[in-house]
């Protein structure tokens, strides 16, 4: 072999080597969005998140992760306030437990589901793409850090994490944050905290149930000691008496698809009027059962529509205009 081209070979390999590497490394050191983690604030797993809060000015956020059969999901607690003092900030108390200046609305509370699938992991551990050391008091004012906006506190297998939040990077991508207790600056997703600050719509969930309708193949509709069992049309989305797999009864049909429709407005976790149950429905694929939702009629004077699903835990209200048409239509289901 001629020595310039063992000279090219061992540069060919020497390229490759190095391109692995750097293959490598960036995908053990960068998270799924592409970008370097710099620091890792504090570690653990999210199955060891306790509680989670987010206080500020205008309100507290708080959520406590459960388990249960279907999984994992949370219960939201979102307190507005009138006015606050820094006393809200920076320990995990329950919503009711404000200074006299605060004077707090009423607190709304729900369940969450998918947003805490996302949540979770994103602070448990908790990592920042860019760190800027412990900065100088008369330099925290240009992060937004000399009066932050919010505090963040992740209580983690029993230990408490504290973060204040200050102003928004350039180009948007993440919150200054600052270790109150060691005083060093980093940076954390604004996304994840976003999701706290607009907790009311980002984290309650809207749907009832976590699996796709065209998964179901069996449901079975009950009410007043009546049922009816149909099954799916194969192939399409419609639906039959079992006896007559290929003929579609469009009238059960189209009354399922109004079921599909109902969406929570409110979630309500002790009901005063709520009767007894009004309509069930069943969905099961080939199997094993996939989930239920139950329909409620109110019996105050002011009528009103709940529902209960797998997913839901709790009562939700759901709109009478979806509803009420449900309730009407019984019948040509249930002949």
């Amino acid at each position: 072999m001629k020595p310039t081209k063992g000279l090219w070979l061992h540069l060919g390999l020497f390229g490759v080597a190095a391109t692995v590497a750097m293959v490598s490394a960036r995908t053990k050191d960068d998270p799924s969005e592409g970008r370097r983690v710099e620091a890792e604030l504090w570690s653990g797993q999210p199955d060891q998140i306790e509680a989670i809060q987010l206080a500020s000015d205008e309100q507290i956020v708080k959520l406590v992760p459960a388990k249960d059969a279907q999984g994992r999901y949370a219960i939201v607690e979102v307190t507005r306030l009138k006015s606050a003092s820094e006393d809200t900030k920076g320990k995990l108390a329950d919503a009711k437990d404000k200074p006299a200046n605060a004077k707090p609305e009423e607190p709304k509370r729900f369940v969450s589901v998918d947003a805490v699938e996302a949540l979770l992991p994103a602070l448990a551990p908790a990592k920042s793409y860019r760190t800027l050391g412990k900065l100088e008091t008369a330099r925290l004012v240009d992060y937004g850090l000399d009066k932050p906006e919010s505090n963040l506190l992740v209580k983690i297998a029993g230990v408490e994490h504290r973060l204040d939040v200050g102003a928004l990077t350039p180009g948007s991508g993440d919150y200054y944050v600052r270790d109150p207790a060691t005083g060093i600056v980093n940076t954390l997703a604004a996304e994840t905290l976003n999701r706290l600050k607009y907790g009311e719509s980002r984290l309650l969930e809207r749907d009832l149930h976590g699996f796709k309708a065209d998964d179901a193949q069996v449901v079975t509709v009950s009410s007043g000691g009546k049922s009816r069992v149909l099954k799916r049309v194969e192939g399409k989305s419609a639906w039959a008496n079992p006896e007559t797999p290929t003929v579609q009864d469009e009238t059960a049909g189209n009354w399922l698809l109004k079921v599909q429709r109902i969406k929570p407005m409110n979630y309500v976790e002790k009901p005063g009027n709520l009767g007894t149950v009004l309509i069930r429905v069943d969905y099961s694929d080939a199997k094993s059962k996939l989930g239920y939702v139950e329909l409620y009629r109110s019996t105050g004077s002011e009528q009103k529509y709940y529902a209960k699903s797998e997913r839901s835990r709790w009562i939700v209200e759901v709109s009478k205009s979806v509803a009420e048409p449900i309730d009407q239509d019984l019948g040509s289901v249930l002949k």
